[in-house]
């Protein structure tokens, strides 16, 4: 049987054109696309503009076009920095800590001065086939067969699976009633550094060998984590 597939309307939304037009018809918007904060050599304006003005523009035209819910793929980086000492929930006031995240916030504050149901899902660090950047380093070293000193690391860092994402993605499509408003999406339990790897070594059926570090010397201070989170439920239909 042939699989139905919607038509590809490709633009530009740094320079939009007739995006009601391309809009018309569609239930739901999930926006993913934008400038990513990995990226390099990239003036601060071209987050604003790429993430913050795109965004909003495109939630205006699916407004006009008639659509039901926009979804907004926001980060992590919108609520707090690469580390934490507390605990992050969506009730702890926002503070951003380099123009990726305040883009993204900035995005989510626009979405709630217009008049249409949108949801914003600030991701943590997302993991699945054809990672990249530190998740990738790491999934190399658990190739490796050296034994690791991290058994001491005591950071955890909260993480999310892609088929986690896409669940949540489905969740907030299907949730009845208005939403207006951020959700921190992440998996159920944060891992330190020494659990990921003993993780991975385990899916390539090997042993973890990672073991801790001597104990730390006077006047060291223990890590701290890295961005752990608690999230509030999702209303499901």
């Amino acid at each position: 049987m042939p699989i139905q597939t919607a038509s590809a309307v490709i633009g530009d939304l740094a320079r939009p054109q007739n995006m009601s037009t391309a809009l018309e018809g569609v239930d739901a918007v999930i926006h993913s696309a934008g400038l990513a904060r990995g990226m390099s050599g990239v003036p601060e304006d071209d987050y604003r503009v790429l993430n913050t003005e795109a965004t909003i523009r495109l939630a205006r035209a699916a407004r006009r076009a008639g659509a039901k819910r926009f979804i907004f793929l926001s980060s992590i980086r919108a609520q707090c920095g690469p580390t934490a000492d507390t605990v992050q929930c969506e009730a702890v006031e926002p503070r951003p800590t380099d123009a990726y995240g305040e883009s993204k916030l900035a995005a989510e504050r626009g979405l709630a001065e217009l008049d249409l149901d949108w949801v914003s899902l600030r991701a943590v660090l997302v993991y699945g086939p054809g990672v990249k950047g530190n998740m990738a380093q790491l999934m190399w070293l658990a190739r490796s067969h050296f034994p690791l000193p991290l058994g001491s690391l005591g950071a955890r860092r909260s993480l999310l699976a892609l088929e986690n994402l896409l669940a949540a993605i489905e969740v907030v499509l299907a949730a009845p009633g208005k939403l207006r408003r951020p959700f921190i999406v992440a998996d159920p339990q944060a891992l330190t550094v020494a659990e990921m790897i003993a993780a991975m070594r385990h899916g390539l059926g090997r042993q973890p060998t990672v073991f801790p570090l001597p104990a730390a010397l006077p006047g060291e201070k223990k890590s701290t984590s890295v961005c752990p989170v608690r999230w509030s439920p999702i209303p499901r239909p």
